[in-house]
C-alpha cells in the first residue's frame, strides 16, 4: 500500500562545486527541494536542511534540536 500524501513528504538535496574564475579556489554549494511544492532553498548549513524539513514534512523527534542523535 502507498502512503497517503498527508504521510510523505520526498526530499532532493543536491552538492556541487562552483569554481572560482579569479584563483584557483571554488566554493560548495547546496540546495534542498521539496518534491512536492517544487520548493528550493540554499543551504548554508545543517540547520537550514533540518528547519527546511521541519516546515515541509511537520515536527519530527530526530529533527529536534534536544535530540543529540544529530550530532
Amino acid at each position: 500500500m502507498l502512503p497517503t500524501p498527508q504521510a510523505y513528504s520526498s526530499f532532493l538535496i543536491r552538492f556541487w562545486w562552483e569554481p572560482a574564475e579569479a584563483t584557483s579556489d571554488g566554493l560548495w554549494r547546496a540546495t534542498i527541494e521539496h518534491i512536492q511544492s517544487g520548493e528550493q532553498q540554499a543551504i548554508a548549513n545543517v540547520a537550514v536542511i533540518a528547519q527546511f524539513l521541519v516546515e515541509h514534512a511537520g515536527p519530527n523527534p530526530i529533527l529536534s534540536p534536544a535530540d543529540q542523535t544529530l550530532k
